[in-house]
């Protein structure tokens, strides 16, 4: 009866030691799989931190940007009121200018009529 249990118990010591080392590799596995993870879960993390702060600073150059446009847009409009008040003074001045010299005209044949004396006396 030794004899045979002899061989039983190194089969099932056997059997033990081969269901340890497929538990073995099974957990080693696990772990690599559960490192590989958590490296791609922290990889992930950091890339989108960086995207993040990335859109942040796009973000800023947008708001500065634009600030920049809303100034250049307003020193425009600006520059359309000072154009359109220099073209109203330079319509006055001309429409001055029209009047004094009609006015001119008509002096020069009204001194044209009048005698020699009297020209001396509006100088």
């Amino acid at each position: 009866m030794k004899n045979t249990l002899v061989p039983i118990a190194v089969v099932a010591v056997l059997l033990a030691c081969l269901l340890m080392f497929k538990a073995y590799q099974t957990e080693t596995n696990a772990k690599k799989a559960l490192d590989l993870e958590r490296y791609q879960r922290i990889t992930a993390e950091e890339k989108l931190q960086q995207t993040e702060m990335k859109v942040s600073s796009l973000q800023g150059e947008i708001n500065s940007t634009r600030s920049k446009l809303e100034k250049i847009q307003q020193v425009l409009q600006e520059g359309e009121i000072e154009k359109d008040d220099l073209v109203s003074q330079i319509d006055s001045v001309s429409q001055e200018k029209a009047a004094l010299e009609q006015r001119l005209k008509e002096l020069e044949l009204s001194a044209g009529n009048v005698p020699a004396g009297g020209e001396s006396r509006n100088r």
